[in-house]
């Protein structure tokens, strides 16, 4: 708290503060109860925001929204900003508009009466590494969800041109998106015994752009195709298939190629297997099983 005292006696009148409350790293609910409700009573202005499994809050003295077209003009206008957002998967202006989770009512709400850590009580410091193999994620998503708010929340009216279409596009990302949730929960659950990918494939029905969705559904396709791939041919033609449904998704992971490439050596096809290891030297690999095969006479 004292700390959060001290950002805010020295923030300019648009002044920003932002804290990131990892929830993978093992934290029990009652710890991000308190870090969020320690944020929450010092900043008058609150925002939240959720991305993979990650809460980012943000505090200011002026009401917080967002302008649509200002939005989209300043990552035009700022090319190294925009190109590293699309790294991180977040590749439009619906996707980044659909990790905000929430306003400062709903973030308290969540928080309810949590501990206020203070400059001489800082127990999280002592409990979080005790936790750092802890599986808490899906429990602390469980928490979280009924809290959750939409983007139109947080975005101004008719601040885009055409705006009934933009407000329909970012309505529906921000749907999958809640669908998104559903896999979540499985995914940090332990994800191989409970399919999450069913629910990634349900939000990409939603809206085929949701770039969480592809991320995750990849992620999931990939690490069960690397266990199938040593396994007897039938699961491996499984593997290829998941593979190939990874690339349609997320073509422009490397990781998707290079295993893909694996699995088509593992069922004897090796010119498939040639495109695939090419296709991920092209977009960036440098895996050396990869680049030998490529190489090969």
């Amino acid at each position: 708290r004292e700390y959060y005292e001290l950002c805010l006696a020295h923030l300019n009148e648009d002044g920003i503060v932002s804290q990131w409350i990892p929830l993978h790293n093992g934290l029990h609910l009652d710890v991000v109860q308190s870090l969020v409700k320690t944020f929450t009573d010092v900043f008058p202005e609150v925002s939240g925001w959720f991305i993979n499994a990650d809460l980012f809050l943000i505090g200011s003295t002026t009401p917080q929204s967002v302008d649509y077209a200002a939005l989209e003009q300043y990552l035009l206008e700022n090319a190294a900003l925009a190109e590293g957002l699309d790294k991180v998967y977040l590749p439009d202006t619906p996707e980044l508009l659909s990790s905000y989770f929430g306003s400062k009512a709903q973030l308290e709400a969540f928080a309810d009466d949590a501990a206020v850590m203070r400059d001489d009580q800082p127990w999280a410091e002592f409990l979080a590494p005790k936790m750092i193999y802890s599986k808490n994620v899906a429990d602390i998503l469980k928490a979280l969800e009924p809290y959750r708010g939409s983007p139109l929340d947080i975005v101004i009216e008719d601040s885009a041109p055409n705006w009934e279409s933009t407000r329909a596009r970012l309505s529906r990302r921000h749907e999958a998106h809640l669908q998104d949730f559903e896999g979540l929960k499985k995914y940090y659950a332990g994800f191989i015994l409970s399919s999450p990918e069913v629910e990634f494939r349900k939000s990409l029905e939603i809206d085929p752009d949701d770039a969480n969705a592809q991320y995750y559904l990849a992620e999931i396709l990939v690490s069960k195709a690397v266990v199938y791939i040593d396994w007897e041919e039938e699961r491996q033609r499984e593997a290829v298939e998941m593979l190939e449904e990874a690339r349609r998704h997320a073509g422009y992971r490397t990781d998707v190629h290079k295993v893909l490439g694996d699995a088509y050596l593992a069922i004897n096809e090796p010119e498939k297997a040639l495109a695939s290891y090419r296709e991920h030297v092209r977009l960036g690999g440098n895996d050396p099983e990869a680049i030998r095969y490529i190489e090969e006479p």
